[in-house]
């Protein structure tokens, strides 16, 4: 039988091994415990390489401005009469007045001349030559963007940490707007303008397309997304992984087995937990020889939500229990 000096030299070599057995964090993981209404943030390299990417240019991006440019460019023969209409507004009083008191009548003949000359519906030519009447009497202003919401989304990322979200039957208003798919932006053309040929809307919505700041906007309007469901999930004690946007697949969807998509379809999403292989190692003490023999187990799959950085750890730690107790072993036996 052991003496007590054995024992003890026993439980110091166990208690070490338990120690050993704390795997840590899991690397997966984005959002974490809810902690007096916050929470834990992390974006992985991909995202966060995106992310910073997009920002400077969907701050300042102004969606409206964007298709008249991209009308323009579509369509020359009407940006002849556009150009024209704004300059004489601009520098003609009295030509001003002929569009007084109601414009309307004055707009329509103007589009009736721009949709010959384009070979345009006349309801897309007036519209081009309302916004240009627009432009040239009406005092604008400079787009504000969205440089305060960017500056909160850094403080996240910087810190570290969100607010959850506060329960509501409303979704909150989006910051980022949201521009559908090429196949998506023609037919909302064609629905918006009667008489607009397949042709026509695409030829516009391809010159959108390749306005500045139109793909960086999508990629921001998917991270609000995210930080928005990453708010809700802290708010309903929810840790996980919820997928940002990434140029290829997100390496948090590949490491947690779930589908890696490319940026432009991806969706936020909170990835369901995967079946993970666990390695268990048996110690044995022949109490008449004292010899240790240490064999590892056949492999086994349980459901966990764990990395595989967390089941290293546990791999790891489970060995150096075994060691540790074989050292104990040895410890005790020599006292």
């Amino acid at each position: 039988m052991f003496n007590n000096r054995r024992l003890q030299a026993i439980a110091i070599a166990l208690s070490l091994g338990a120690c050993a057995m704390v795997a840590p964090s899991a690397e997966g993981a984005t959002v974490g415990e809810n902690v007096s209404g916050v929470c834990s943030i992390r974006l992985n390299a991909e995202e966060t390489k995106l992310y910073e990417q997009s920002k400077g240019k969907a701050a300042s991006f102004d969606v409206d401005k964007a298709w008249k440019l991209a009308f323009e460019q579509a369509f020359p023969a009407a940006k002849v009469h556009g150009e024209k209409l704004y300059n004489d507004l601009k520098s003609d009083f009295a030509y001003q007045q002929q569009f007084q008191p109601d414009p309307r009548p004055k707009l329509a003949e103007l589009a009736k001349q721009v949709a010959e000359d384009s070979e345009l519906p006349e309801s897309v030519a007036l519209d081009y030559v309302t916004h240009k009447w627009s432009d040239a009497v009406v005092a604008g202003f400079e787009n504000p963007g969205r440089l305060p919401e960017i500056l909160e989304y850094d403080k996240y990322f910087e810190n570290g940490e969100i607010p959850a979200s506060k329960q509501s039957f409303r979704a909150p208003e989006p910051v980022f707007p949201t521009i559908g798919d090429r196949d998506a932006l023609i037919q909302e053309k064609k629905d918006q303008f009667k008489g607009l040929t397949d042709e026509q809307a695409a030829a516009w919505v391809d010159q959108f397309e390749n306005q500045e700041g139109v793909a960086e906007t999508r990629t921001m309007a998917e991270v609000e997304a995210a930080l928005n469901q990453s708010k809700d999930n802290c708010r309903d004690g929810k840790s996980g992984i919820v997928l940002f946007p990434t140029q290829h697949s997100n390496p948090d969807a590949v490491s947690q087995g779930a589908e890696g998509t490319e940026r432009s379809k991806e969706q936020p999403t909170t990835t369901p937990s995967s079946p993970t292989t666990t390695v268990s190692v048996d110690v044995q003490v022949n109490p008449l020889n004292g010899k240790t023999t240490v064999t590892q187990e056949p492999s086994k799959t349980v459901d966990t939500s764990d990395n595989s950085a967390a089941l290293i750890g546990g791999i790891v730690g489970t060995i150096v229990i075994a060691i540790l107790a074989v050292l104990g072993l040895t410890a005790a036996k020599m006292l």
